[in-house]
C-alpha cells in the first residue's frame, strides 16, 4: 500500500515545485500537479491490473503479458513535461 501512497505523494510534491517554478501563473501548478497526482493513481491500478494477469499467466503455464506501463509514463510524463515547459516560458514573459 506504501508505494501506492507515495505515487500520489510524488504528485504533490510536484504541486509544490510547479509553485516555485511558475511564480507568474496561479493555476500553473495545478496544471502540472492534477495529472502528475492522476498518473500516480493510475500506476497503482495498471500495476494491479498487470500483476494479476502475469499471476494467471503462470498458473496456467502461458507467456507472461507485455507491461504497458512504461509506454504510459513515458508519453505521460513527456506531455506533463512540455506543458510545465509552456508554464515556465509563459511565467517568464508575465502572462497571467
Amino acid at each position: 500500500m506504501e508505494p501506492h501512497l507515495a505515487r500520489a505523494g510524488g504528485g504533490r510534491a510536484g504541486d509544490r515545485a510547479a509553485a516555485a517554478a511558475v511564480p507568474g501563473i496561479p493555476w500553473g501548478r495545478h496544471l502540472i500537479g492534477t495529472p502528475l497526482i492522476l498518473l500516480g493513481c493510475a500506476v497503482s491500478v495498471i500495476s494491479y491490473l498487470e500483476w494479476k494477469a502475469s499471476q494467471r499467466a503462470l498458473r496456467h503455464g502461458q507467456p507472461l503479458p507485455r507491461s504497458r506501463l512504461p509506454q504510459i509514463l513515458a508519453i505521460a510524463i513527456a506531455v506533463i513535461g512540455l506543458i510545465a515547459a509552456a508554464l515556465a516560458l509563459l511565467s517568464a514573459v508575465g502572462v497571467p
